[in-house]
């Protein structure tokens, strides 16, 4: 509910995080990259920074797919491992990616969940 609005008439691909504390509650969502239409270049020392200067436990990464079709790519699994990876060590859990594709979305946690 709080993603696709977000994304909804972006005509370049664009990847936010938004940063929660223990109690789930929000601290902030922040606009870390942008490009052209089908990329972004995505910079895990940016995510982290990010989430650290929050005091955040907990993440969610969201990009979209102006495109309009929210199925995740295989760069787009690869890239939650590494956030994931990148963040744990930290402390911060990384609870879901979502990738929007106009009206439509998809978790790629429940993806996950789907597929085992």
């Amino acid at each position: 509910k709080y993603f696709v609005p977000r994304f909804m008439f972006m005509r370049d691909e664009q990847f936010h995080i938004m940063c929660l504390d223990d109690m789930n509650r929000f601290l902030g969502c922040y606009k870390l990259f942008s490009g052209v239409p089908n990329a972004a270049e995505i910079s895990i020392r940016k995510i982290v920074e990010v989430a650290l200067s929050c005091n955040a436990t907990k993440v969610v990464a969201a990009h979209n797919h102006p495109d309009g079709v929210a199925l995740p790519s295989q760069s787009d699994r690869e890239l939650t491992r590494k956030i994931e990876s990148a963040l744990a060590p930290m402390g911060i859990q990384l609870i879901d990616h979502i990738i929007v594709g106009g009206d439509d979305f998809v978790s790629l946690r429940e993806d996950r969940l789907h597929s085992r």
